[in-house]
């Protein structure tokens, strides 16, 4: 069963401004294997060989980044804190799970 999350920003014009960075910065991530039409496949060093994926990342809504995790090996959590801490330095965020309570993220 994976996990469901909901970056969001403080500013939710930001996302917007920003997305050609975010891209980018998804894309730079040791993990990354794929994007299609603003899905960006990670799959953990651990399991390279992996035909699918250990998380997607949606760009694809206005207000917020949703992100899937099917399973977080050592390499996936290190690429989400690299990049969850990236956002940061940029903008207030807050990330959610699907019920809308905060995660430690």
């Amino acid at each position: 069963m994976s996990a469901e999350l909901y970056i969001k920003f403080k500013n939710s014009k930001w996302l917007k401004t920003n997305k050609k960075e975010i891209e980018y910065q998804i894309s730079s991530l040791e993990t990354f294997v794929k994007n299609t039409n603003e899905e960006f496949w990670l799959t953990g060093i651990e399991s390279k060989e992996n035909p699918y994926f250990d998380v997607r990342l949606f760009l694809n809504y206005e207000n917020y980044i949703f992100l899937e995790i099917t399973f977080h090996p050592f390499s996936i959590e290190q690429s989400l804190k690299i990049f969850l801490s990236w956002l940061r330095s940029k903008t207030d965020i807050f990330i959610e799970d699907e019920d809308g309570e905060p995660s430690n993220w």
